[in-house]
């Protein structure tokens, strides 16, 4: 997918040259001079192999605000993943269900075993102090 265009359907515009696939992830750059690089979810995206181009769902204003990948290359996963609302990585799931396995959440006593906390911070019984 090297070297492919990235097309956003949204705006019908071209917006950089893909440089390289990193996990979940499609990472391009654009510009003349000052070369910018971005990513995006490869849930977005569908691959025209014949004619080489990207073509994302997401809009260039979207892309653009986007956390940047760094001079180095790195990606910072969690701050896309809340910027373009995509699922969390398979290792942050495994590391909650592990601390909830532990009891050694954040809250006094750890997440309780019956808390559905693992799709957001709700609170069970377990939770709420026996003076009430």
């Amino acid at each position: 997918m090297e070297g492919y265009d990235v097309i956003s359907v949204a705006d019908d515009k071209r917006l950089g040259t893909v440089v390289r696939e990193e996990g979940e992830y499609v990472v391009f750059e654009h510009g003349t001079f000052r070369k910018q690089h971005h990513a995006i979810p490869m849930t977005t995206v569908e691959v025209d192999r014949e004619s080489g181009m990207v073509r994302t769902t997401l809009s260039k204003e979207l892309i653009e605000e986007s956390p940047k990948v760094d001079e180095a290359g790195a990606l910072d996963r969690e701050a896309l993943a809340r910027h373009y609302g995509t699922p969390d990585t398979a290792e942050a799931v495994q590391e909650r269900l592990d601390t909830r396995e532990r009891g050694d959440g954040d809250r006094p006593g750890g997440i309780p075993p019956e808390s559905p906390a693992l799709l957001g911070e709700r609170y069970s019984s377990a939770d709420v102090p026996e003076d009430r």
